[in-house]
């Protein structure tokens, strides 16, 4: 059965209820084969209950976007966000959005947009006063119940005085089966629903260091490998790095050991991106074009690499090499909202945060040693007589073989334990009876320190290791003494051997006491006819695993 809702006088019925009901009859029906009469139906029947309601609209600020920080100006900036939702019984087209507190002043080409769709056109010129509303005429049908989330986009001009954005939002619609009218707030539709508050701010792009920038390092010739990260921080809106400077601040003399600069970066879209350039006469490289994304209030981190050559093509055993990002010149990063570049030259007040970000000193070797400590033959009770006191092994690296012809040790004891100096030898662990110096060739190159000259250099073929063992004899030990002994390391120095670069800092890499004073002096072999003043021949800066526990005995 169907009817219109209505009352006997043609009014609509907007509350209650309405029922339809069946009333009882008397003979009104006749058997088809038995011809007898029938009431139909013997009683009256009610139909269900029907509830009567208006068409509703609801219109709410949409929770998952909350309120903002947006930068000044602004293009394509989204103010407010809302909800808008027909009721549970039928449907509504919506016709109008009024947006109020949104005026010429402050903002230019608003629009509304569902998803990718805009709705109604783009209002180039807002309304002069805040309680004025902005209308907007769409065309957007709800089912029954449906609910669709509607941005709205606007232009922040430049130069403004305003330090907040707080619209508000309204809507009129009309109802799908009877066209009846439909406000969001029952009366009017007028902007009334309180939408985000944008708070207006200058746009901030910061650069320092990452904790990714490589540790000051030995680092092998003919390989490609990183020598700084500098990370980027976006406040209030994303940016894009369009321009870098990456300078090389070792000696002049160094830059014949980088080849190409290679910078490495996402862009937008989650891309990994490379970039490559060559140092120019004064040691630097200025990138254009780049597209490194630095997401709003989020990081990006663009990694330098540099290719070393081989020895026999340039690079020099010894070379020190720092790379740095330059934060003073060829620096430029476009503002995703603003359209505004930040660069080099721009101020603290208009978002220039950079800071300089120096790599760490890396050392240019053909090859490089490791170090490792081993308890293989050693005891953990001290006692007077002949020990075992240390236990090591050094393995060189896949690029090549290395020599070492000297190691510096130091160590602590409790008063009255001493180590005799004319009884201490190294010996390789597979022949414990050939000593590697001799009594001659061993001194104390300060308190309790040990200098182990060798007789001729230790070579150890590349990617191979050799194990060695350092014996002594103790006198004076008594009940709770101890003996502690280790590779020499000493306060990190500012500047590397006098020249100007800084060393840095690293737990992975120490360094170690001066020339010949260090834990241990090796070569990388890459001079013919060397010696220990050779440039091949280094200290122990930078040997990878230079072990920073001892051995300890004790009674």
């Amino acid at each position: 059965m169907y009817a219109d809702v209505k009352t006997a006088a043609g009014a609509d019925i907007t509350s209650g209820t309405v029922k339809v009901s069946l009333d009882a009859a008397s003979a009104n029906a006749q058997g088809q084969a038995s011809l007898t009469s029938i009431d139909a139906p013997s009683s009256t029947n009610n139909g269900t209950a029907l509830t009567v309601s208006a068409s509703a609209l609801t219109l709410v600020k949409y929770s998952a976007y909350g309120n903002q920080t947006m930068v000044i100006p602004s293009v394509g900036a989204k103010v407010a966000s809302f909800v808008i939702q027909a009721g549970a019984y039928e449907g509504v087209t919506i016709d109008t959005i009024n947006v109020d507190y949104a005026t010429s002043g402050v903002m230019q080409n608003m629009k509304l947009m569902m998803g990718s769709t805009q709705l109604g056109d783009t209002k180039v010129t807002l309304t002069s006063t805040d309680a004025t509303d902005n209308v907007f005429s769409v065309n957007l049908p709800l089912a029954a119940n449906e609910s669709k989330v509607i941005d709205v986009y606007a232009d922040v001009k430049s130069g403004i005085v305003a330090h907040t954005i707080d619209t508000n939002v309204g809507a009129i619609g009309s109802s799908a089966v009877t066209g009846t009218t439909v406000y969001h707030n029952s009366t009017d539709g007028v902007a009334d629903v309180d939408m985000q508050t944008i708070t207006l701010s200058a746009g901030r792009i910061y650069a320092t260091a990452d904790g990714s920038k490589p540790d000051a390092d030995i680092i092998v010739a003919g390989t490609t490998v990183a020598v700084n990260a500098v990370k980027f921080t976006a406040v209030n809106q994303g940016y894009t790095v369009t321009k870098m400077r990456i300078e090389s601040a070792g000696s002049a003399t160094t830059s014949d050991s980088i080849g190409e600069v290679i910078l490495s970066y996402k862009d937008k879209a989650g891309n990994t991106v490379t970039k490559t350039g060559y140092l120019n006469s004064s040691s630097l490289v200025d990138f254009t074009g780049l597209n490194a994304y630095v997401p709003k209030d989020g990081t990006a981190v663009v990694t330098v690499k540099v290719t070393i050559p081989t020895v026999p093509s340039g690079a020099d055993s010894g070379d020190l090499m720092r790379v740095d990002f330059n934060k003073d010149a060829g620096f430029s990063a476009l503002g995703e909202l603003s359209n505004t570049a930040i660069t080099h030259s721009t101020t603290e007040a208009n978002g220039n945060y950079l800071t300089e970000v120096e790599g760490n000193v890396l050392v240019v070797r053909k090859t490089r040693p490791t170090i490792t400590y081993l308890t293989d033959n050693m005891t953990t009770v001290l006692g007077n007589g002949q020990k075992y006191i240390a236990s090591f092994k050094v393995t060189a690296d896949p690029a090549g073989a290395i020599a070492f012809s000297e190691l510096n040790f130091s160590y602590s004891t409790t008063t009255g334990v001493d180590i005799t100096n004319s009884t201490i030898y190294l010996y390789r662990s597979t022949d414990t009876s050939t000593a590697l110096n001799s009594a001659a060739s061993l001194t104390k190159t300060g308190t309790n320190k040990l200098g182990v000259v060798l007789t001729s250099e230790e070579e150890i073929a590349a990617n191979s290791s050799k194990s060695y063992l350092l014996q002594g004899t103790f006198t004076g030990v008594e009940t709770s003494d101890s003996f502690t002994l280790n590779l020499i390391a000493s306060t990190i120095a500012a500047d590397y051997t006098g020249t100007g670069v800084d060393v840095g800092t690293t737990t992975t890499y120490t360094y170690l006491a001066g020339w010949e004073n260090g834990g241990i002096l090796w070569s990388d072999e890459s001079v013919t006819g060397r010696t220990s003043a050779s440039a091949d021949y280094a200290d122990c800066a930078y040997v990878k695993s230079l072990p920073t526990n001892s051995w300890t005995m004790s009674n």
